[in-house]
Order: structure tokens, then C-alpha cells, then sequence
């Protein structure tokens, strides 16, 4: 029988989250009596559910070798304990464990999450600024709509009161539209802020009827 040469170097490889550490410890391995699956045990501590168990074997020039075929205790969310095993089938990889030495390593990490710092939406301060500018239009034409009514008293010829009485109207109609979009507007810019700060459960729209209409409340709890 050929000698089977195998120079197996387990690595314990620690990576700390909040002084959390998974440690890999009692490593064993040996081949299936078949020669053709190399099964690894180890021992696991770890204060939770370890993120990944990886199993990683390379040449003696430091390549790496695929094992594709490799299952048990290796892979993500690996519950500590002792007494885990790996197997590699060595024949489903076309490894020939007669002629090429290897180095392996059972390495254990928590994933750490990564911070993605929240961008500021340069936009969204406009749609103040748009709301600001309509409350500031409908104003002015509500005060041009009044002067003109004012005016449109004091008139006696029938043709000039007419005319005044159309403007009093234009104005108003615009200082009306003005004052919606303003609405709409700073409605628009509460819901995005409040939704891009991620929020949108603290902000509660309201509907009531009242003698002249209707009236939408928008109530955010701070």
C-alpha cells in the first residue's frame, strides 16, 4: 500500500466582536477506512451561534485548493458544542491525498455589522423652501384680492365694477391654489424627513369634517 502523505497544520483563527470570541479547540483528524473522505472533529466554544465555520486547505506554497465537496459542522450559523466533525470528500474534488501535501485550517468568525453612515438629502430642505414661497404668493394675492374688493365698493360705473369683481376673483382663486400647494408642500417635506430618519411610525394623519369643508391634521410624536 502507498504511504499516504498529509501534513495537517489546524489553525485556530479568532475574531473578536464586543471581546466575543469563538475559539476552536481539540482538533482531530483522520481518513474514512475507504481512504476517500478526510473527516475533521473539533470542539467549539463560542457565548452564541457562531456566523461562520470555514474549512481551508492549501499546498505546501500557501495555494489554495477548492473543496467543494465539504459538509457537517462547517458553513454559517454553527451552534457551539463539542464533538463537531467536516467531512471532505476527497474523490468528488479529484484529490489525490497520495502525492500532494496540504495544510488545513478550521477558522471561526462573527460577522461584524457594518456602519453605513445615513446620507442627508440635500432635496429634501427645498420642498420647506417651495412651501415657504407659495404661503408667501398666496399672501400677496390674498392682500391684492382685498385691496381690489375694496375698490370694487367704491366704484360706481357699472363696467369698471365688472372688471375689478373678475380680478377680486383671479386673486383669490390664486391665493387659494397658493395656500394648497403650500400645504401640500410642507406635508410632503414632514413625511420624507420624517421617513428618510426612518420614523414613519411616530407620524399619524388625521381627517375631519367641519361646517365649511374639511381640515388634514398631521400629528408627529416626538
Amino acid at each position: 500500500m502507498k504511504k499516504v502523505i498529509l501534513l495537517i497544520i489546524f489553525g485556530i483563527f479568532s475574531y473578536t466582536v464586543k471581546s466575543q470570541t469563538p475559539i476552536i479547540s481539540n482538533t482531530e483528524i483522520h481518513l474514512s477506512q475507504s481512504m476517500d473522505t478526510l473527516i475533521v472533529n473539533y470542539d467549539l466554544s463560542a457565548p452564541k451561534t457562531v456566523d461562520l465555520i470555514k474549512f481551508n486547505i492549501t499546498d505546501s506554497l500557501g495555494g489554495s485548493i477548492q473543496t467543494k465537496a465539504v459538509f457537517g459542522d462547517v458553513g454559517k450559523n454553527i451552534v457551539p458544542g463539542q464533538g463537531k466533525l467536516i467531512y471532505w470528500d476527497l474523490n468528488a474534488d479529484n484529490f489525490d491525498i497520495y502525492s500532494t501535501p496540504i495544510f488545513a485550517s478550521v477558522t471561526g468568525e462573527f460577522y461584524q455589522p457594518r456602519f453605513i453612515p445615513q446620507e442627508k438629502e440635500r432635496w429634501i430642505p427645498w420642498l420647506y423652501i417651495a412651501s415657504g414661497a407659495c404661503a408667501i404668493g398666496g399672501t400677496v394675492a390674498m392682500l391684492r384680492a382685498n385691496t381690489l374688493f375694496n375698490t370694487y365698493q367704491s366704484q360706481s360705473n357699472t363696467f369698471q365694477a365688472e372688471q375689478y369683481h373678475k380680478d377680486v376673483n383671479l386673486y383669490t382663486n390664486i391665493s387659494n391654489y397658493a395656500y394648497a400647494l403650500s400645504g401640500g408642500l410642507a406635508i410632503a417635506g414632514v413625511v420624507v424627513h420624517i421617513k428618510h430618519n426612518q420614523k414613519v411610525n411616530q407620524l399619524q394623519l388625521s381627517y375631519n369634517t367641519t361646517s365649511v369643508g374639511c381640515s388634514i391634521a398631521l400629528n408627529y410624536q416626538f
